[in-house]
């Protein structure tokens, strides 16, 4: 039993591995070549203190779902606390990055995650 159980936990982290790591990756690198490549004369140091903020935000939310998958959970498991709230810091922070490759304030999408915070656990 305890073989089979490891064996479902393995397969589940390959597939999260497989799905939102390159997914990830392609994300990042999508906004790195549109907004430092082709709309670099509208660069601005602000975008790339956001777009480093939300890199470390990314990696953190991908590395802590990770952490309790291969400790035996699920991705969607609800009630699981920092998991539930690391999947929608990550929807929410890849989502600002893809938007934010055309548009410069689409990083204020990322004052969600604290709010989200607040409504979730502030009583």
């Amino acid at each position: 039993m305890a073989n089979q159980a490891a064996k479902k936990t393995d397969a589940r982290t390959k597939e999260f591995r497989s799905k939102f790591g390159w997914a990830l990756l392609i994300v990042v690198l999508f906004h790195a070549l549109v907004r430092f490549v082709v709309f670099k004369s509208s660069w601005e140091r602000t975008h790339t203190y956001a777009f480093a903020g939300g890199v470390v935000a990314l990696w953190v939310s991908y590395k802590t779902i990770l952490g309790h998958i291969e400790s035996g959970g699920q991705m969607y498991d609800k009630g699981a606390g920092l998991v539930e709230l690391s999947v929608d810091t990550l929807y929410i922070v890849a989502f600002a990055t893809v938007l934010g490759s055309v548009w410069g304030n689409a990083w204020w999408f990322t004052v969600l995650v604290p709010m989200i915070i607040v409504y979730k656990y502030g009583g």
